[in-house]
């Protein structure tokens, strides 16, 4: 997910693969809502099960979470519970921006590799636990 110095947001996402995808499905990372969204007031990317992620739309969910005023932190964890409510541990994770560039991150599996670069960092911070945060906000 990305901010730029315009106040533009976007969200890209590849996959990790077909583990658990039905056969002949497109998997979630391509489908908008799902696997990325992005509008004016947040972006989001959603990794783990696919098909979950897919009928879910996970993605557009915590961006509407942020549209309704919850913060981007408030929107990722909300998110990962919704999901964990329905399908349980181990299925999820998702990363969400809002429009002044506050980040949030949950997942409910043992961990999820995720970086954030900001202005005025030389470098990026990189987490792979709960514990790690990338920054205060997050």
């Amino acid at each position: 997910v990305a901010l730029d110095f315009e106040g533009n947001l976007a969200a890209a996402v590849s996959t990790g693969g077909i583990h658990i995808k039905l056969e002949g499905r497109v998997g979630d990372s391509p489908l908008p809502g799902a696997g990325f969204y992005a509008h004016n007031y947040a972006a989001a990317v959603a990794t783990g099960i696919g098909e979950y992620i897919a009928r879910l739309l996970l993605s557009k969910h915590a961006c509407d979470l942020v549209k309704t005023g919850k913060s981007a932190k408030e929107a990722a964890i909300e998110t990962i519970k919704y999901i964990t409510s329905i399908f349980g541990e181990n299925t999820a994770g998702i990363i969400v921006i809002d429009y002044k560039g506050r980040i949030g991150a949950d997942f409910n599996t043992g961990g999820m590799l995720r970086a954030y670069m900001g202005e005025g960092l030389s470098k990026p911070i990189i987490a792979i636990y709960k514990k790690e945060l990338l920054s205060s906000s997050v």
